[in-house]
């Protein structure tokens, strides 16, 4: 069964953490397993937070508008965000080295690295002036449990 849920909202940082208790929400309604629940939350944080804060470059007007569209199937989740922040390639962000990240005591720069990791397809393109991100999870399978008696 295909379940939908649809959004245009400006993006903004205290905006994104009650997208995504809606998002947390949602899932939960669907019936999501905790674990797939948990990824497609933080992979959700982690592209708005992305796109607010190095697309719109964490700008406060009313031109930061984000479509959010979210998918069920009934094996996986597409979540399909789209945005007319500055141009994006995921193709473009390599993976951090944990090395030296640690020693120059920088915060933050795994958002993409995580997406990819967590997500079983990440797809990020433009199309006329607005950029898409689709992010696909394949859902853990409901434990079946046998009713019949022994």
């Amino acid at each position: 069964m295909k379940e939908t849920h649809k959004e245009i909202f400006n993006v903004e940082r205290l905006g994104i953490r009650e997208k995504c208790l809606d998002a947390y929400k949602l899932f939960n309604d669907w019936k999501i397993m905790p674990q797939d629940r948990d990824d497609l939350v933080l992979a959700l944080e982690e592209a708005l937070t992305n796109i607010y804060e190095h697309g719109y470059r964490k700008s406060q007007d009313d031109h930061c508008s984000v479509t959010l569209e979210i998918l069920k199937g009934n094996r996986d989740v597409y979540i399909m965000i789209a945005d007319l922040a500055r141009p994006f390639s995921l193709d473009s962000v390599n993976a951090p080295d944990i090395n030296s990240y640690i020693e120059s005591n920088k915060v933050g720069g795994f958002g993409v690295s995580l997406i990819k990791k967590i997500m079983n397809h990440v797809r990020a393109f433009q199309l006329f002036d607005e950029n898409v991100l689709i992010m696909q999870k394949e859902l853990t399978p409901h434990a079946v449990v046998d009713s019949r008696p022994l």
